[in-house]
């Protein structure tokens, strides 16, 4: 957990998808999991997004609510190698 918290601000500071940018990054502990929200910028859009981080003993689980129409500017796909490399990075 401590993990997480410390390297929250890396991991989505080191993804690189194109020209997003994040910023008005919140964040809160409950129990295991840490609820998080954040604007996505690129270009003239702003999109905000939300989740969780579930921190077990032998797993991170992470759930992001993307926005379908993001889907056709960032692949999904793209979005979710970018983010599983930044937290095995943080906890390798």
């Amino acid at each position: 957990m401590r993990s997480v918290d410390q390297g929250f601000d890396t991991i989505f500071q080191g993804i690189a998808i194109g020209a997003v940018q994040f910023s008005d990054q919140k964040r809160s502990w409950d129990g295991q999991t840490l609820n998080f929200s954040f604007t996505a910028r690129a270009g003239f859009l702003n999109v905000p997004l939300k989740g969780w981080v579930l921190v077990e003993d032998k797993n991170v689980v992470i759930d992001i609510d993307l926005p379908g129409f993001l889907n056709n500017l960032i692949p999904e796909a793209k979005v979710k190698a970018a983010i599983e490399g930044q937290v095995k990075g943080l906890l390798a």
